[in-house]
């Protein structure tokens, strides 16, 4: 009598195991990031009228863009050659004049990696946020995941480049985040 509920319960197990969804989902903050140089960069409130302005890492000077490099996680949980999606989260500053018409702002990422005995790396080619004054998310899909899925011995990071404020409306473009997705064993 107790081999078949064993069995049966056995079974069940090692079919759930296989149908199992194995998505993981990471979160990094942008206070992870380095600038360029090495110097940490500090969230402030940003300055101006907009209410909907929030914190984030970016430039605080006018005529001063920033460079920031941020480490991902990548371990026996989730390495990064199994991310399968990218989110850069932030806001893009409206870098026009009253009167203006023209926005130079925007944010651009790239997706890298830093070879593992090597001082050298690769990095796709940018993408970049395109609405002027809203939230943004820059996102990374296959085909534009390849320096982590060719460089699984490598150290993945995001580069993140953002615009100076404007002197006139006092508006910053920033970096809030990045959301990693990905799947256990997908490569």
């Amino acid at each position: 009598m107790m081999k078949i509920p064993l069995t049966v319960l056995l079974l069940a197990t090692i079919v759930g195991l296989f149908f199992v969804d194995r998505t993981v989902v990471r979160r990094v903050s942008a206070t992870s990031c380095f600038q360029q140089g090495g110097s940490p960069m500090y969230g402030e409130m940003r300055s101006g009228p907009n209410p909907t302005q929030s914190e984030g890492i970016g430039s605080r000077h006018p005529n001063e863009s920033v460079m920031l490099f941020c480490p991902i996680p990548s371990d026996s949980f989730l390495p990064h050659f199994d991310i399968d999606l990218v989110e850069v989260h932030g806001w893009n500053a409206r870098l026009c004049e009253p009167g203006s018409h023209w926005c130079a702002g925007f944010v651009v990422a790239y997706l890298c990696v830093s070879y593992e005995n090597s001082a050298d790396g690769d990095c796709t080619p940018f993408l970049r946020s395109e609405d002027h004054g809203a939230n943004y998310v820059i996102t990374f899909k296959n085909p534009n995941l390849w320096p982590w899925t060719m460089h699984p011995n490598g150290y993945p990071y995001v580069r993140v480049d953002l615009t100076e404020p404007s002197e006139g409306n006092l508006d910053t473009s920033t970096l809030r985040g990045i959301t990693i997705t990905g799947r256990r064993g997908l490569h």
